[in-house]
């Protein structure tokens, strides 16, 4: 038997075993090593369940990778996971594997532009979102991020655009909003940023950076707030 069978024959194990008395990250480890090294079809939106403070989950998906190095899922759920301890350059190598294999798996795309942009890098970040745009137009994701990306390079329109474009796919687009939001107040429409910042904060981002990116967001939304309402009252 071969380290990789070894591997996932303890997986199986783990889950035939009685669960009185044993910790629930054991349990998740074990299938989730399964779902990674058994072939499925469809299946990348169970790998989304996955928690940041799930810190096992990298040796997981590494072992899975030992059982099948061309594994998209896995290559995926690494690069994620990579991407969340802010080891970008790392997660774009995971992606990049991941999209290898399964050139048609817009999530990693896009995943690769995102890192991009938070390296500081809008050039490559576009590059990285245009062919995921090509395949899915109507990405909210790909919309927005790509639209950070002509912010940042200074095409305010064409991101203006973008991000009209991503909320119109997906009403709850957050950061569209916020960068609206910001777009408004640069410019000096308070009403219209604390709008659209109001919007965003209404949103329910699933991604542990957006929440964070989030709560900071209200902080901003509610010192606009009081100003508006102080220079309301003269």
């Amino acid at each position: 038997m071969s380290a990789a069978e070894g591997l996932v024959k303890a997986a199986r194990t783990e889950l035939t075993l009685p669960l009185e008395g044993r910790s629930l990250p054991a349990i998740m480890r074990a299938a989730l090593l399964l779902l990674l090294t058994v072939p499925l079809t469809g299946c990348l939106s169970l790998f989304n369940v996955s928690l940041p403070e799930n810190h096992w989950e990298r040796e997981v998906f590494t072992e899975a990778l030992a059982v099948s190095e061309a594994n998209a899922h896995a290559e995926f759920s690494l690069g994620r996971r990579l991407l969340y301890e802010g080891e970008y350059r790392a997660a774009i190598r995971h992606f990049e594997r991941a999209v290898a294999h399964r050139p048609d798996l817009i999530e990693a795309r896009i995943a690769i532009g995102r890192c991009w942009l938070n390296l500081g890098k809008p050039g490559r970040a576009a590059d990285s979102l245009t062919p995921a745009l090509a395949l899915a137009p109507d990405s909210a994701r790909a919309l927005e991020l790509m639209g950070q990306a002509r912010f940042e390079l200074g095409d305010v329109a064409r991101a203006e655009a973008l991000f009209e474009q991503a909320i119109a796919a997906d009403s709850d687009a957050f950061l569209a909003w916020a960068k609206r939001g910001e777009i408004a107040y640069q410019r000096g429409n308070l009403t219209l940023a604390r709008d659209h910042w109001r919007r965003a904060v209404a949103t329910r981002p699933t991604d542990p950076q957006w929440r964070n990116s989030q709560s900071e967001l209200a902080k901003l939304l509610a010192d606009l707030e009081r100003y508006l309402e102080i220079h309301s009252e003269r």
